[in-house]
């Protein structure tokens, strides 16, 4: 998985998770062909991960950042 892949994947997975938005819409904003592609991706992104401490790491980092600033479909709460 090139940096760029996994970028757009770690994005799509937060713009679904914070975002409240779907996989095709969030293929859409990042420019990515169709949704299933960005279920594609994520899947990697997470199988990856589970084998990468550094990555789960900044994953989880990137996830608690946007967890504590109470992020969500209508920006912060």
């Amino acid at each position: 998985m090139g940096a760029r892949c996994r970028d757009v994947s770690a994005a799509a997975m937060m713009l679904c998770k914070y975002g409240g938005i779907t996989q095709r819409d969030a293929a859409r904003t990042l420019g990515v062909q169709c949704g299933s592609a960005i279920s594609v991706q994520v899947r990697k992104l997470k199988e990856k991960a589970a084998g990468d401490s550094e990555m789960s790491a900044a994953i989880a980092r990137l996830d608690r950042n946007l967890a504590a600033n109470n992020v969500n479909a209508y920006g912060k709460v």
